[in-house]
């Protein structure tokens, strides 16, 4: 299937081609650190897109096991597995000779090479397809994260995670970008030019480290132990997997420095040292300090904007997002002013959204408010002003005109809430109508 598109490129090479689809599981995220690989997955394929065959074993990481509620994987899985020396010439021998595929490849090939270089051996400079910069070319979507994008492809993704999991998602997901580089090729070969891969004739495998091939794998248990962590510590991981995805103008290395960040912040678990090696990552990966910044003042803006979208931020929430702009670099009293500076824009965007879709239509509320508003039980005079002020029409009873009726009790039996349903008027809980309205409620 790729071979038209690699002959554009590469016509001599052509029938060569092959591509080595990778994902690691890893004890943390920077290679240039302490992290290690503890889980390694490749998925082959052929300038056809046929299945080749896949390789996979659990690592051993000589180390802590990292975050397990994550990757799933325990010390006592790799307890038994071969250390990366042990299978090093196993990756040689599946990576030597292909372009590399993966979700956010820079993240996997740092790895890479810092598994190599520990071992006192570099390896070459190979044409590279990072599909979720070519998913942001070639695809609208809403989120670009591999899970979500696989659910919005109908891409079989049962196991998030799995080294091996992953890769075969990877490797369907760019099988399928690739067909919608062929159906519009003027875009689709330069979406791939963009990515480093005007050259499609990866080294040599004259290249690469000569390191013999032993066979050895460990692979995971069939039935991995739940690692999904709790509602209360997933909080900032929550409003993470609902952030809209960045402007198309962002650069390769800003979208893929944002899904580290992403990464980063899964279970809200990140050092001071961390927050500086994610700088030292961002600087390595091509960015200025200036990028840096403004990636980190928008991704905190768009986390606060998540973060409103229910119209409540509890005191623990904001706490949750101080700490957050902690992480991105800035002191505690600079990063609580942010956050309430990003708190306030939000709000202001997020009732100017509110209102304009709910403008002009007519509301009637029924039942004894259980909201308060700065610290005051909220009224009946006062949502009808607060109603008013935003541009709707309150109506004191119900008739079929009528389109919300707002429910202090969604159970309520109210002889309003009675003729609403009769009427089929929208009926709407208080908390959840004042949260669209973008109104800030105790």
């Amino acid at each position: 299937m790729f071979r038209t598109l690699i002959e554009t490129a590469a016509p001599r090479d052509a029938d060569k081609a092959s591509f080595a689809v990778v994902d690691l599981e890893t004890t943390g995220l920077y290679a240039n650190s302490h992290d290690r690989i503890v889980e390694i997955a490749v998925v082959r394929l052929n300038e056809s897109g046929e299945h080749l065959g896949d390789f996979v074993t659990l690592v051993n990481p000589e180390r802590d096991i990292g975050p397990t509620r994550i990757h799933g994987v325990s010390a006592r899985h790799v307890r038994d597995a071969p250390v990366f020396g042990e299978i090093a010439g196993d990756v040689v021998a599946e990576l030597a000779g292909t372009v590399l595929v993966a979700h956010n490849a820079r993240f996997d090939r740092d790895f890479l090479r810092a598994e190599f270089s520990r071992l006192g051996h570099q390896i070459p400079e190979s044409p590279a397809v990072c599909t979720l910069v070519l998913a942001r070319k070639l695809h609208q979507a809403k989120c670009y994260k591999l899970g979500a994008l696989c659910s919005e492809l109908e891409i079989p993704h049962d196991k998030a995670h799995s080294a091996l999991s992953d890769a075969r998602a990877t490797a369907t997901l760019f099988t399928d970008l690739i067909r919608r580089a062929l159906q519009d090729p003027p875009r689709g070969r330069a979406a791939l030019a963009e990515l480093g891969c005007e050259s499609w004739t990866p080294p040599s495998e004259s290249e690469w480290p000569k390191l013999r091939a032993t066979g050895k794998r460990c692979l995971r248990p069939p039935a991995p132990e739940s690692r999904e962590p709790s509602s209360e510590s997933n909080y900032v991981a929550s409003l993470v997997g609902r952030l809209a995805p960045p402007p198309s103008t962002a650069s390769a290395a800003a979208l893929e420095y944002l899904a580290l960040l992403d990464r980063a912040l899964e279970d809200r678990r990140v050092t001071r040292d961390e927050a500086e090696l994610l700088f030292a990552t961002a600087v390595r990966w091509g960015l200025s300090r200036d990028d840096v910044v403004q990636i980190h003042h928008g991704y905190l803006t768009s986390l606060i904007g998540v973060a409103l979208q229910d119209g409540v931020l509890t005191d623990g929430e904001l706490s949750d997002l101080r700490e957050v702009g902690e992480l991105l670099g800035y002191n505690r009293d600079y990063a609580g002013g942010l956050v309430r500076a990003a708190l306030s824009t939000a709000r202001v965007d997020q009732q100017t959204r509110a209102s304009s879709t709910l403008k002009g239509l007519s509301v009637c509320f029924t039942g004894e408010s259980i909201c308060s508003r700065n610290g005051a039980p909220l009224t009946r005079s006062d949502a009808e002003h607060l109603a008013t002020e935003a541009g709707l029409r309150v109506q004191a009873s119900v008739t079929k005109s009528l389109d919300i009726l707002v429910l202090a009790d969604p159970d309520s039996m109210s002889g309003k809430a009675k003729k609403a349903r009769q009427y089929g008027t929208r009926l709407v809980a208080e908390r959840v109508f004042w949260g669209e309205l973008g109104v800030a409620i105790d």
